[in-house]
């Protein structure tokens, strides 16, 4: 009740009651907040973008290299064992097995977490800006290994697109490698290069978990 001695509608705040006592404030206020709200993100986007951390982005190479080496095995693995199979009982694979062997699905998935690692995009509200595109591409992990440890940059990218090729090549015949089509000469270098291509990957796994180990070490992440 109030001090005219009438009884006003129970309203539960003030915020309720100014609402019912002028008709459109809440409305006004909601576009007051997506005001403020839009005018704090416009002003982010006009900031600089941050160096990416160097050490982050290297655990997380090294996390994408360490899962491919360990599908890497799987695959040589699977494969070996088909071929001693086929010495030890004289009889040829049926095939069927292509789903344990690497696709060009696995790949393209790779490809896209590498990528984003080494250049990562700008924040969704500055992409719209050339200049901040171009900004971000000069400051991406590449830029800094490029600067700080190019050959193991260089060690990496050769290490990936050799697997990521031999992949493409041999993911639809890989099975057929097994069906007694292929000489032993044949098996040998296409093993061979299956072999390579891993070892390679491993190599550049190790001397990414070195580098990272001899200038990063675990205290610096227990700070």
């Amino acid at each position: 009740m109030g001090k005219d001695g009438q009884t006003r509608p129970d309203c539960g705040t003030a915020e309720n009651w100014r609402s019912e006592m002028l008709p459109g404030v809440n409305e006004a206020s909601a576009v007051v907040r997506a005001g403020v709200t839009v005018l704090q993100a416009a002003r982010s986007a006009d900031r600089a973008i941050d160096w990416p951390s160097l050490h982050e982005g290297l655990l997380e190479l090294h996390a994408i290299l360490d899962d491919w080496c360990t599908r890497t095995e799987e695959t040589s693995s699977r494969a070996k064992r088909k071929r001693a199979r086929i010495h030890s009982t004289g009889v040829f694979a049926d095939g069927g097995d292509g789903r344990v062997y690497q696709s060009s699905r696995f790949v393209d998935g790779v490809v896209l977490d590498v990528d984003g690692a080494l250049n990562p995009k700008p924040p969704l509200l500055q992409r719209w800006r050339a200049s901040a595109r171009r900004e971000a591409g000069r400051r991406s992990l590449r830029t800094l290994l490029r600067v700080y440890c190019p050959e193991l940059l260089e060690q990496f990218i050769d290490a990936f697109e050799d697997r990521a090729e031999w992949v493409l090549k041999h993911q639809g015949d890989i099975d057929q490698w097994f069906d007694g089509s292929r000489s032993d000469d044949e098996l040998d270098e296409l093993m061979g290069e299956m072999d390579d291509t891993a070892r390679h990957l491993r190599q550049a796994r190790d001397q990414l978990r070195a580098f990272i180990v001899a200038n990063y070490p675990i205290w610096m992440r227990q700070g």
